[in-house]
Formats: C-alpha cells, sequence, structure tokens
C-alpha cells in the first residue's frame, strides 16, 4: 500500500487576554445538538454536562478527567466547516482501459490535534493557528492524478490550509482548555478495467474544516 502525505503545520502563538467582568459563555442543554449556518460556514455544537458522559468522553479521547485537582465539569464540542464553494473539476474523458469513479463521500474528524490553548479567566481565552497538509491519497495500485481529482472534484496533489480560530469567556477563577482537530472530507473511489472487468478502491481525501473541543474545569 502506498500512502503521499506530508504534513506542514506553522502554529500561530495562542493568546489569552484577560478581561475583568467577562462572564462565561452559557450553552444549552446536555448533548443537544444546534446548527449555524453562515454565509460562508457551517457550525454544529453540543454540549456534555452529565458526569459519567464526560467521563466516557475524556476516556475515549485521552484527555485527562482531573487536572490540577479539578474534575472536568462540562465539555463543548463545535464543528466548523467551510461551504464547498469550489468550482466542480472538469471531469477528463474517459481512457480506453480505465474507468475513474466516486464510491460514496467520506467525512471525519481526525484523532490528533492541530492547536491548543488553555487559562483560567476571567478573561478571553483565544486559540488561532494555521494547519496545512497536501491531499491524501491510500491506495494499493498506481493511478492518474488528473482523472482521480476529476471523478473525486478535488486535486489530489494540491496542499490545502485551514485557520483555526476560536474563542470563549472564561469567568473569574474557572479554567479551560481549547483543543483544534482537522476535520477530513473526500472520496472512497474505484478504478475499473474495461478491457478485463477488474476494480480496485482506495481513498482520496483532505483538510475540510476544524473541530474544537472546549473542556471546561
Amino acid at each position: 500500500m502506498s500512502k503521499s502525505k506530508r504534513i506542514f503545520s506553522s502554529i500561530v502563538i495562542t493568546v489569552m487576554t484577560m478581561v475583568m467582568g467577562i462572564s462565561t459563555n452559557a450553552y444549552g442543554k446536555d448533548n443537544i445538538e444546534e446548527k449555524k449556518d453562515t454565509k460562508d460556514k457551517i457550525v454544529t455544537e453540543y454540549t456534555i454536562t452529565d458526569t459519567q458522559e464526560i467521563q466516557k468522553y475524556c476516556e475515549k479521547k485521552q484527555l485527562p478527567y482531573i487536572e490540577n485537582g479539578k474534575p472536568v465539569s462540562k465539555i463543548s464540542v463545535i464543528k466548523e466547516t467551510e461551504k464547498d464553494t469550489t468550482p466542480e473539476l472538469q471531469i477528463t474523458p474517459r481512457s480506453f482501459t480505465e474507468i475513474y469513479e466516486e464510491e460514496y463521500p467520506i467525512q471525519w474528524t481526525g484523532s490528533q490535534s492541530c492547536g491548543m490553548s488553555r487559562g483560567q479567566g476571567p478573561g478571553t481565552l483565544s486559540l488561532s493557528t494555521s494547519y496545512t497538509e497536501t491531499a491524501t491519497v491510500t491506495t494499493n495500485f498506481g493511478y492518474n492524478t488528473g482523472k482521480l481529482s476529476a471523478a473525486v472534484g478535488f486535486n489530489v496533489s494540491a496542499s490545502y490550509t485551514i485557520t483555526p480560530n476560536y474563542n470563549i469567556s472564561l469567568s473569574a477563577g474557572q479554567y479551560a482548555t481549547i483543543y483544534a482537530y482537522p476535520i477530513y472530507k473526500g472520496s472512497y473511489f474505484k478504478v475499473t478495467n474495461v478491457l478485463n472487468g477488474s476494480v480496485k478502491y482506495g481513498t482520496a481525501y483532505r483538510p475540510f474544516g476544524t473541530e474544537y473541543e472546549v473542556v471546561y474545569r
């Protein structure tokens, strides 16, 4: 299996600006999902406050439940993706021997953080990061870059940048950590050999958005 992937990450120093008298952001009930559709972005948010659910979430994400003697009191998860306004690539004519096709789209959140900021109130905790990664293609066969790009709808040899930027307000004595994770979007595709009918499969994806996890203590 061959896998081409280069990662370049430039992290802008996170900033915490102390502002007296700012209260904590108010979130909705446990696990209530809220969607916000703006001009350029789609934002989905939900909050966990149940102790058992928090412990399960921390265990799953390998986050410390107790830190500096303080247990996690609330976790907010915010998924922010850019609207896909990129025009579709011109479909490359089928060759005499192979047909490239998307089987179905894929999307998920990466497990490796691309940015983190922590601090204590009163004040505003900010995270600002730039993260660049080339598109990834995972196959066990050779492929035509142009034909594959046309099939999945994006350039599989290009680099893509996301710019996570998130702020929260903290009350006096409140402690929080903001984590940023890349959201990936792409395709599970197939290549059919028209001469012998054989079919080969692979995946192609690139960074498309950011998931923020805000852990309050």
